[in-house]
């Protein structure tokens, strides 16, 4: 318990210090250096009092739109790329041959005879034959499914209970 105490006590002024040091180092110099005078000071003042309130509104503004574009934009990418049937059956193969070969590892550790392992590893690859079978089968219907539906996309989108409803239809598959 000591040597935590003590260790703690000894990283915590070190990271002080060094978001310190790092502030210290990405300060812009140029700016420091030349002071404005007192006449430019104060017609800058005079300028930013009118306006102040306004550029805060605007600016405000501006960043909220421009989060909320970027978020907008990002959620529609990463749903576009979820429900991409090429993507999901890239996943859904991986996960069977991680599975597959789980089971063929656990099949090796157990004090099975040879005839029983090989009956058990026979089993484990049809199972993964035909979950991959199934699998494309599947992604197929899927990308038929998004094809056919293209034509209607706008007015699929157009309320929330039209993307329930494809949402209903996919969680069929």
């Amino acid at each position: 318990m000591k040597k935590l105490l003590y260790t703690a006590a000894f990283a915590l002024p070190l990271a002080i210090a060094a978001g310190n040091s790092d502030a210290f180092w990405h300060r812009d110099v140029q700016n420091d250096a030349a002071a404005p005078s007192a006449a430019e000071q104060v017609s800058d003042k005079a300028a930013q009092k009118m306006s102040k309130k306004e550029l805060k509104k605007e600016m405000k503004h501006e960043k909220h739109q421009d989060k909320h574009h970027d978020k907008h934009d990002m959620k529609a990418m990463k749903k576009m790329m979820k429900n991409n049937p090429e993507r999901w059956l890239a996943e859904e193969t991986a996960e069977i041959n991680e599975d597959y070969n789980k089971a063929v590892y656990k099949i090796g550790q157990t004090n099975l005879p040879e005839d029983a392992k090989d009956l058990l590893l026979s089993q484990a690859k049809s199972n993964k034959e035909l979950a991959l079978k199934q699998a494309k089968e599947k992604s197929e219907q899927m990308a038929d499914n998004m094809e056919a539906r293209e034509k209607f996309r706008d007015q699929f989108q157009q309320e929330k209970r039209n993307r329930k409803a494809i949402r209903e239809v996919e969680d069929i598959l």
